[in-house]
């Protein structure tokens, strides 16, 4: 998990990483623009979804720049509303957290029991966003049982007024597409 907010020239950040310690808004800029936001949003590299839980907060953002009743959008290279920047600070402190986070390269345990594993699906939809989540099932040699985190997709909700139970639908059909995926 890296930050870096500076100017790029030749592909190369013209300025440091940003230092994701315990004093984070010190390094911030006083404003923020929506093309800041998204560089920061898309540079996290997670290509399984392993992340997904974190990473739809940044969509979320996005999508509240939009103004519901106006139809106004903040430009790209306009500086984002207060209220934006103080939630994109509050993500961006949870960012150097997320390195404490470490998933195992291997799907299968190395006492598992010899045998296919049990696919297990979930997922969920609110009024903000719906997800699914994979897991694989597996049973080890003393009896007991562990399940290891295969992938997950997020979705945000759209920003016209939709039902929760429509939002759980989509959760479950990105639950299907997803484990369609896993299984080819």
């Amino acid at each position: 998990m890296k930050l870096n907010l500076g100017a790029k020239k030749a592909g190369i950040h013209l300025q440091e990483n940003v230092n994701l310690g315990v004093a984070i808004e010190d390094d911030l800029p006083e404003t923020i623009t929506k093309r800041e936001l998204w560089r920061v949003a898309q540079g996290q590299y997670d290509p399984l979804g392993l992340l997904c839980a974190y990473t739809i907060r940044f969509k979320i953002l996005m999508r509240s720049l939009t103004e519901e009743n106006t139809g106004k959008v903040v430009g790209w290279d306009e500086p984002i509303p207060k209220g934006a920047y103080l939630a994109f600070c509050g993500v961006v402190k949870r960012l150097g957290d997320l390195r404490a986070i470490v998933f195992p390269r291997a799907i299968k345990p190395r006492e598992a029991v010899k045998g296919k594993p049990i696919l297990m699906m979930f997922g969920d939809g609110s009024v903000e966003a719906s997800c699914a989540l994979a897991y694989l099932r597996w049973e080890m040699e003393d009896g007991s049982v562990q399940c290891c985190l295969v992938a997950g997709k997020t979705r945000v909700a759209p920003k016209c007024k939709i039902t929760i139970p429509r939002m759980e639908l989509v959760g479950a059909l990105l639950a299907v597409r997803l484990a369609r995926k896993i299984m080819d």
